[in-house]
């Protein structure tokens, strides 16, 4: 969701050289031999916009880089949101590193994560925890030992267990993974299947527990340092910028873009990734191919919810507590006590996750005395040391998964042409374990695409414009441009989280 006050790192100081000029009527227009035609400037632009700063469209820049697909300067980077996305560490004043969004990987489920990880020089530390259940110890181990042969076979994940199971110990079954979004019947039964065999919380996967790890001060600090290279190789960022349109035009597509402090751009480019989740698609107009609705109604998200307790010192060390991640039988889904980074946090979906989020609104005392009732709940005795918690943050993610519903016919790569110049590239789409993996896969073969077919045919010219005088826009007939005239979007902007 794009910030309605302008970010720091969108001052018109900080855009590059190029695009300097159209920030604000402030800032000098450097001379580089622009001409105005029709009271429009026109610069030296880029063949390739990627909109999504986040570690989707990060990847996407990073991958086109490597495979030698286009230079540096032939990269711009559209962010809604000057964050990280689905990649959001909070550092307490105390050093307390809360990951709000993807909090842990594997290296052997997750490669590419991994060797990005690597590249950029990120210090990981282990993320192993004893898992224990609030109650259902001997049902877990019933359900671990039992054959889902076939079962990947099925449409749904739920009927297909309901159908072996029956209703009541499927629902049992769903709520011991700590998992409830698998209890939707429109979860594909091979995602679900996937994901009760991989997640380390889940009673299945007690192959995958051990190896997975955690950078050490949040994964936020892996977005920075891929933004900070891209940044130092020469691709261009926009921050604080929403796409709202695009239209063919005579160099390919006609971007029409709006600002955080009200101002509109235009950009002329030969291709466009959109690294954002697909049910943004409905707020942009876009010359998208017929047969994407066709899928685009059975996209299925799924609101995420974490909260972070954070204390001076872990007073549960070498108590049964100690590196524990019950599975409750309550709306905290996963509960999790986190000895080294000194936290108790607890991590839902679905229906829990709106829940936590209504609580929240609710204000801090209700708020805080419910958590502490259901973290008690949850491990059978009072805990008195709940009360000296430094620090409490949580963030409720609407749209936290995307994936397409049992049985969607979908044919694709990983991502999707979505138009003729038009890609997304989105971890909805991808058979590998884990988001982050999906779209670091879906950016390699995209960028492989691009380096195969569009080396030596992208775009030439890329053209920015602004609008000199009042001019009517030629998508909304709204008038535009002119002194104290602050023109208003034609839709909600797009909110950047992808990745």
């Amino acid at each position: 969701m794009m910030n309605d006050q302008l970010s720091p790192d969108a001052a018109a100081g900080d855009l590059p050289c190029d695009l300097a000029a159209y920030s604000g009527s402030g800032v000098r227009r450097a001379h580089n031999g622009r001409r105005t035609v029709r009271g429009q400037e026109q610069v030296r632009a880029i063949p390739v916009t990627i909109v999504g700063g986040g570690i989707g469209g990060l990847s996407v820049a990073l991958s086109l880089l490597d495979a030698g697909a286009v230079s540096a300067r032939d990269i711009t980077i559209v962010d809604a949101n000057p964050g990280s996305g689905r990649l959001d560490t909070y550092t307490g004043s105390l050093g307390h590193v809360c990951e709000l969004g993807a909090g842990r990987y594997s290296p052997r489920l997750h490669p590419r994560l991994d060797a990005l990880v690597t590249r950029f020089g990120i210090d990981v530390a282990p993320h192993v925890f004893t898992i224990k259940y609030q109650s259902g110890q001997a049902e877990a181990d019933e359900f671990s030992a039992m054959d889902l042969t076939g079962l990947d076979e099925q449409a749904s994940f739920y009927d297909a267990l309901a159908e072996q199971l029956g209703t009541a110990k499927a629902d049992r079954f769903c709520s011991l993974t700590g998992y409830e979004a698998i209890r939707d019947r429109r979860f594909p039964a091979a995602g679900g299947l996937d994901l009760i065999s991989t997640h380390p919380e889940a009673f299945r996967s007690a192959a995958h527990r051990s190896g997975w790890v955690a950078p050490a001060t949040g994964f936020t600090g892996l977005v920075d340092a891929l933004r900070d290279y891209l940044a130092g190789q020469g691709v261009t960022m926009l921050h604080s910028t929403s796409l709202v349109a695009a239209e063919s035009g005579p160099q390919g597509l006609d971007l029409e873009l709006f600002t955080s402090d009200r101002r509109r751009l235009h950009l002329a480019t030969e291709q466009v990734v959109l690294a954002i989740p697909p049910a943004e698609l409905l707020s942009l107009r876009l010359p998208v191919h017929p047969r994407t609705f066709g899928w685009l109604p059975h996209m299925v998200t799924v609101p995420l919810f974490k909260g972070f307790l954070t204390f001076g010192e872990p007073w549960w060390k070498d108590s049964e507590l100690d590196c524990c991640c019950i599975v409750t039988d309550n709306e905290l889904q996963k509960l999790y006590f986190d000895t080294a980074r000194r936290a108790i946090y607890f991590y839902c979906d679905s229906s829990n996750s709106n829940y936590w989020a209504t609580l929240r609104a609710s204000g801090d005392s209700v708020f805080r005395d419910t958590l502490r009732a259901k973290i008690e709940q949850a491990v059978g005795r009072e805990l008195p040391d709940l009360d000296h918690a430094e620090e409490f943050v949580s963030r409720h993610w609407p749209v936290g998964i995307t994936y397409l519903e049992r049985g969607t016919p979908f044919d694709g790569p990983g991502y999707v042409r979505i138009g003729d110049r038009i890609a997304l590239s989105t971890g909805a789409f991808t058979g590998n374990p884990g988001w982050i993996e999906g779209v670091l896969a879906n950016a390699s073969l995209l960028a492989s695409e691009l380096s195969g077919t569009s080396r030596g045919q992208v775009a030439s010219r890329h053209v920015v414009t602004r609008y000199a005088k009042t001019t009517t826009c030629r998508h909304t007939g709204q008038r535009i441009g002119g002194r104290g005239h602050k023109p208003r979007p034609a839709v909600s902007p797009s909110r950047s989280q992808a990745g």
